[in-house]
Parts: structure tokens; C-alpha cells; sequence
């Protein structure tokens, strides 16, 4: 808003009564037929027609923050984070068929051996182990590559899921830090408005006074002083608002540098509680891998043969205390995984939708006050219409009710308005 807001208004006030008195005297005439005039091209002629657009780029502004895509960015990495667990549970529900399907595999093949042996006059249980050790061994083989295939692509897994949360996170802590700056511009704004508002009210009467001794007749040699002190006013004006400009361009660096600081610990808070965490997945999947790859030996391989041994008891023995380690360590590990991932995203939505709440409230206040100015505006115009309508009524030109005998006070209202804005 300009410096001489205040004086406009006054001047507004003062022409409007003068030409409220002649509109009477043209009215007690009897002047009659009706009057049209083009509001919507004389509201891009009024004095505050800036003020206007402000708001409008204001709103405008707002609307564009409320719109960035960092919270649903992040909404959609953490998204895809979840899928990719659900991958990782899929693989290794596959994995885990796979042994299941080669377990059988190898039980038959114990099965088909241990009936061999006892069909042998030979049945010493060290014969009966160094078989089952040998088959056991050829299992841990296969499930050792598994492992390091299984482990290697976990990993990458980790890393991708890795980069795509910190990206999704920054751009979420960007977006916000955006809209909160964008509101406490505004705020900053409005009030140096309304200071302006007080410093050209406090010096009104004096400005209006020296206006109105410039246009005296007689004033004469005095015009150059009274010339002088409204420059002064003037001077003293800007110089104030330059001034509480610097101050406020200065607090609202400072408030921003805090506010980036802010996110930047922020970030890095939940990046070390990320990168924790992956490395806690990762140690637990690579010892239950290790696990896999490196089976119990069994003992007592050389003992000699005791009479009456039930092979088929401690071949069930032996596959009791087969590792389950697929089933006990690595799908709870996965689930709770998952739950933290659908839990970070259920607190990124909350946070968004507030922040879009504050920003929509903003974009409302400001709404309201444009509203109401462009209705004081229509107002004003349609008033000084009336008056240099002489009596007459006036329709806007933009209703299409236009008589073809229409006093046209468009152009009377311009100048109306122009001479309002010197």
C-alpha cells in the first residue's frame, strides 16, 4: 500500500461531498432518464486497484504452497518403502516353499538310505550319522547359496528404500518450511501495512490542510514552503516504512535461517534413526543367513555300534533340531518393518493435513479482505456514478439493462477517479 493511502481517502471524502451537493441541486432540477457506467473497467482504473491485484497475488501465492507436492511425495516413498517389504516377504515366503519343497526332496533321499542300511547286516549308528551328515551337508550347500543370493538382494533392497525415504523426507521438511515462511511473510506484510495505514492517518489533517492552502489563490509566495513541507511529510513517511522494512527483511532472515535449522536437525534425526535401524535389520538378516550357511555337526560319529538302534528315531531326532530360522527370525522381522513404515506414513499425512489447514485459514482471511475491498470499491464508483449522473439512474454497463437514450458516466467517473490518485 502506498504512501498516500490516507490522503486518498480523504480526498475521496471531500470530492464525494462536493459532488453530493450538486448531485441534490441536478436532482431538485428534475433531471430524469437513466445513466450507464462500466464498473468493471473503472475498478482497474481505481487508486487502489494495486492493492487489489496484491491481494490477488497473495492468495495466488498461498494457493501455490498449498499445492507443493513434498508431503505427497513422501506419502508415496514411504508407499513404495511398504511395497518393497511386501516384496521382501514375498521372496522370502518363496524361499522358504523352496526348502520346504527340497526338504522333502531330502528326506526322501534319508528315507531311501536309511531303509538301505537297514536292510544291511550292518546297522551301526556311526554309519547311520556319516550318511545322514553327508546328506545334511549337501542341504547346508544349497541353502548357504541361497543365503548369500537372499542377503545380496536384501540389501540392495535397503539401499534404494534407503534413498528414496531421505528424498521423500527433505521434500516434506522443504515444502513445510515454505509454507510457514510464506505465512509469516504475510503476517509481516500485513502489519506494515497497517503501520503505514497509522503513520499516513497521523499526519492527514496537516497534508490535507497544506492541499488545500496549495489551491488557494492567494496563497502565492508561500507555495514553494507549503510545496517543501509536504515533501517533508512524505520524506518522514517512507523514511519510516524503509526503516521498519529493514528491520522486518532482517527478522524474517534470521526467522528463516531457525526454521532451516530446524529442519535440518530434523532430517538428520530421523536419517540416524532410519540408518539405525536399517543396520539392525541387516545385522539380524545376516546372522540368521550365517545361521543357514553353517549348520550344527553332528557328534559321535566314531562311537562303535550299539545293538538295537532305532534308525528311524534318530533320523526324527535329526530333523527336530533343524534350524527354523526363516520362519521364527526373519518374517517377524519383516513384519515390524512393515508396521513402522505404515506407522511413518500415517504421521506424515497428520502433519500434512494440518499444514495445509493453517495455509487454507490464511488463504481465507486474506480472501475476506479482498472481498470486502473490491465491494467498497464497486461502492465508491457506483456513488460517484450517481453524481455525475445528475439525478439520473445509473445501471452498470456489464447488467446489459442499457436504455438507448443512457447517459454514458463512464468517462466522468475516470476523471473522478484520476484526479482522486494525484
Amino acid at each position: 500500500m502506498t504512501g498516500s493511502l490516507v490522503l486518498r481517502l480523504c480526498s475521496l471524502a471531500l470530492v464525494v461531498g462536493l459532488q453530493g451537493c450538486a448531485a441534490a441541486q441536478a436532482q431538485r432540477a428534475g433531471a430524469q432518464g437513466t445513466a450507464v457506467v462500466d464498473v468493471a473497467a473503472l475498478m482497474r482504473l481505481h487508486p487502489f486497484a494495486s492493492v487489489l491485484a496484491q491481494y490477488d497475488r497473495e492468495i495466488e501465492a498461498l494457493r501455490s504452497t498449498a499445492l507443493t507436492a513434498g508431503s505427497a511425495e513422501t506419502s508415496d516413498a514411504l508407499h513404495a518403502a511398504e511395497s518393497g517389504f511386501a516384496r521382501e516377504r514375498s521372496e522370502n515366503a518363496l524361499v522358504q516353499s523352496r526348502l520346504r519343497a527340497h526338504a522333502a526332496e531330502y528326506a526322501n533321499r534319508e528315507n531311501a538310505q536309511l531303509a538301505a542300511l537297514a536292510a544291511s547286516s550292518v546297522q551301526s549308528a556311526g554309519g547311520v550319522r556319516t550318511a545322514m551328515d553327508a546328506t545334511y551337508r549337501a542341504q547346508a550347500s544349497d541353502v548357504r547359496d541361497r543365503a548369500a543370493s537372499s542377503y545380496a538382494r536384501y540389501q540392495a533392497a535397503l539401499g534404494h528404500q534407503r534413498g528414496d525415504a531421505l528424498a521423500a523426507l527433505r521434500a516434506s521438511l522443504d515444502a513445510s518450511l515454505r509454507r510457514e515462511y510464506a505465512a509469516a511473510a504475510q503476517r509481516v506484510a500485513e502489519r506494515e501495512s497497517d503501520d503505514n495505514v497509522a503513520l499516513v492517518s497521523a499526519s492527514a489533517a496537516e497534508r490535507l490542510n497544506l492541499r488545500l492552502r496549495l489551491r488557494n489563490p492567494y496563497t502565492g509566495s508561500d507555495r514553494q514552503a507549503i510545496l517543501a513541507q509536504l515533501a517533508a511529510l512524505d520524506r518522514r513517511q517512507r523514511d519510516a516504512l524503509d526503516a521498519e522494512r529493514a528491520r522486518d527483511d532482517r527478522a524474517l532472515a534470521k526467522q528463516r535461517a531457525a526454521m532451516q535449522a530446524r529442519n535440518d536437525a530434523e532430517f538428520a534425526r530421523l536419517a540416524r534413526d532410519l540408518d539405525q535401524k536399517i543396520a539392525a535389520n541387516a545385522t539380524e538378516r545376516r546372522a540368521v543367513l550365517t545361521a543357514q550357511a553353517n549348520p550344527p555337526q553332528l557328534t559321535g560319529l566314531n562311537e562303535p555300534a550299539q545293538p538295537d538302534v532305532d534308525i528311524n528315531a534318530e533320523a526324527r531326532a535329526f530333523r527336530a533340531n533343524t534350524p527354523t530360522v526363516e520362519k521364527d527370525v526373519i518374517t517377524p522381522a519383516l513384519a515390524a518393518a512393515d508396521a513402522e513404515v505404515k506407522a511413518n506414513i500415517a504421521r506424515v499425512e497428520a502433519a500434512d493435513r494440518t499444514s495445509r489447514a493453517n495455509t487454507n485459514a490464511e488463504i481465507e482471511s486474506l480472501r475476506r479482505r479482498r472481498d470486502a475491498l473490491a465491494a467498497a470499491m464497486r461502492a465508491q464508483i457506483l456513488r460517484l456514478a450517481r453524481s455525475d449522473a445528475n439525478g439520473r439512474d445509473v445501471v452498470d454497463a456489464g447488467s446489459g439493462r442499457r436504455a438507448s437514450d443512457a447517459k454514458d458516466v463512464t468517462s466522468a467517473v475516470a476523471a473522478d477517479l484520476k484526479r482522486l490518485s494525484i
